[in-house]
């Protein structure tokens, strides 16, 4: 134990943390959440699409700015907690949220970059959501797939780098997390419910249809729904029955309330712009499980349960 250290947290409800050994795979993911944050920030003043002379996707207004902002604050936050190695465990636990929907983001993302068998239907613009047309990536498309992938690989970091960092506490929330395991299912089932059910209805019943719920998809699309939606199960599950001391559980759940939140909002924008389709279901139960997680995080940073004694690491 001569490596640990004790970082000291003044309230009641925050006692001491102890840290130990850092995998230096941490400081890696640290680095790369960084990264990928920043880089999310920039993304949407880059042009997505160009349709014949048109550019699609550019930023119209400073919302779209605001958009990624939930996501990237926790992203580099994260990171820079990870990359210290000051609360490393927590900032793992946050790009491990973050990141439990960046694998099924990317094969949605990488099936848009096949512009030969895509049109702009498939894409995520109210210009475009009733018309069909050939389109060629801009590089806003690319830098996405590019943040996606730079998630995915910190999700594997994150995950190989876990077992060799040390960090703990004094077991307040031991006896908390039945209870948490329990409101993190439901959190999950609500989101679940956000990603498959339609997102938006055709504000005329001339157009015909409504947009597609997650079992109309095919194809990449469908896959990429499904990668999501066990992500969102996976990370509200692991979050208390694997995410160990407490602050990594807060981490998990303060991460995928971050991720649900930058995409609610940019299904919201999506359909305020769109004059072809309005809010339906799907989107609401998006926002409320992002609200649900936040929550969550903010209640299992706060209550606090008897103490057990913690191991002589703190590895759990």
């Amino acid at each position: 134990m001569s490596s640990a250290k004790k970082v000291t947290r003044g309230a009641a409800r925050s006692p001491a943390i102890i840290v130990g050994a850092i995998s230096p795979l941490t400081r890696v993911a640290g680095a790369m959440a960084i990264l990928a944050g920043l880089a999310s920030l920039v993304q949407p003043a880059l042009t997505f699409v160009r349709v014949g002379g048109r550019v699609l996707g550019s930023a119209h207004h400073v919302v779209d700015f605001l958009v990624p902002a939930p996501l990237a604050a926790a992203l580099i936050l994260a990171g820079a907690a990870s990359l210290a190695g000051r609360l490393p465990r927590f900032g793992l636990a946050v790009l491990i949220g973050a990141g439990s929907l960046a694998v099924g983001q990317l094969v949605r993302v990488l099936s848009w970059l096949d512009t030969s068998r895509r049109s702009t239907l498939d894409l995520p613009f109210p210009d475009t959501l009733a018309i069909s047309a050939h389109y060629s990536a801009g590089a806003g498309m690319v830098l996405l797939a590019v943040i996606d992938g730079l998630l995915t690989a910190v999700l594997v970091l994150a995950l190989f780098g876990w077992q060799r960092t040390v960090m703990d506490d004094e077991g307040s929330f031991e006896s908390l997390r039945p209870a948490f395991t329990l409101l993190g299912f439901v959190a999950a089932l609500v989101a679940a419910g956000g990603l498959t059910l339609p997102v938006g209805v055709a504000t005329a019943t001339s157009l015909g249809w409504d947009l597609p719920s997650l079992f109309d998809r095919v194809g990449a699309d469908q896959l990429a729904g499904w990668l999501e939606v066990t992500g969102v199960f996976v990370g509200g599950l692991a979050a208390s029955t694997a995410a160990r001391p407490r602050l990594a559980t807060v981490g998990i759940l303060a991460g995928l309330a971050a991720s649900l939140t930058t995409q609610s909002l940019a299904t919201a924008l999506l359909l305020v712009r769109s004059t072809a389709y309005t809010v339906n279901v799907g989107t609401g139960l998006l926002t409320a499980s992002a609200v649900f997680f936040a929550a969550l995080a903010v209640a299992a940073w706060r209550v606090t349960g008897p103490a057990f004694p913690a191991g002589p690491t703190g590895a759990r």
